[in-house]
């Protein structure tokens, strides 16, 4: 993990806020479930990995994130984009 300094920090905040319209916690949510995207197409590992890999120490929540996002679930997700 990379650590920032706290003026680099608060001024990705501030860019995320002001110029995306989205909080850091979005920002991140949607960073982790692009790479999960790419894992179900590309991968052959478990979902509950793929949370894992992620950053989702629970599947479940992982799994209720990503049908919310993507409106269907990581295994109607990677079913319908097997190797895109």
């Amino acid at each position: 993990m990379v650590l920032l300094p706290k003026c680099l920090l608060q001024i990705l905040l501030i860019y995320l806020n002001k110029e995306k319209g989205i909080t850091f916690v979005e920002y991140l949510t949607r960073v982790r479930l692009e790479r999960a995207k790419e894992l179900l197409r590309c991968s052959s590992l478990k979902i509950s990995e793929i949370a894992y890999k992620v950053g989702y120490n629970d599947p479940q929540y992982f799994s209720h994130l990503f049908k919310k996002y993507n409106q269907c679930s990581p295994k109607d997700y990677r079913q319908q984009n097997k190797n895109i």
